[in-house]
């Protein structure tokens, strides 16, 4: 009960450990997954890879879709 537990794990086959930082797994919960295709989309970009779910869950947080016709210039340089 929000207490740290101590366990030993011990592997059976080669594999991988995944770890999560605790303020990183709360932030997920509280957003109730509410953003997660928009985080799946964001940790694809090899530049923002790097940064922790909750980075990546403010940026997302901060998107709107916007939609254009087509042949419509989105960026005009």
């Amino acid at each position: 009960y929000n207490k740290p537990l101590q366990a030993s794990v011990r592997a059976v086959t080669k594999g991988a450990l995944w770890a999560l930082k605790r303020e990183d797994f709360r932030a997920i919960l509280m957003s109730e997954f509410s953003n997660l295709s928009a985080l799946k989309l964001l940790r694809s970009v090899d530049c923002l890879s790097k940064l922790t779910i909750m980075q990546l869950s403010d940026i997302a947080d901060s998107l709107v879709e916007i939609s254009f016709s087509d042949g419509e210039t989105i960026i005009n340089k």
